[in-house]
């Protein structure tokens, strides 16, 4: 197993939300915050992953298990009854 990437509870809530398909944009309205401060907490976020995608991201918050599977397939659900 590989060693768990530490994560601030910040980068934490932005990761939730990329792993939901959340725009930037969406993610900063969302958690009350500007813009550049998400692509701020992004950009730390997939340096400290390794990666330079959201689905790179997103996969190793699951296996890294700052992401819960559940949570999000609820969240993509959720979206989906909207629609």
């Amino acid at each position: 197993m590989f060693e768990k990437k530490d994560l601030t509870e910040r980068e934490k809530e932005v990761l939730i939300r990329v792993g939901e398909g959340q725009s930037r944009s969406d993610i900063a309205r969302s958690l009350n915050i500007e813009k550049t401060t998400v692509d701020k907490h992004v950009e730390a976020i997939f340096r400290k992953l390794g990666v330079q995608e959201k689905v790179g991201a997103t996969v190793l918050g699951i296996y890294y298990e700052h992401l819960d599977i559940e949570t999000l397939a609820k969240g993509f659900l959720t979206k989906k009854d909207e629609l």
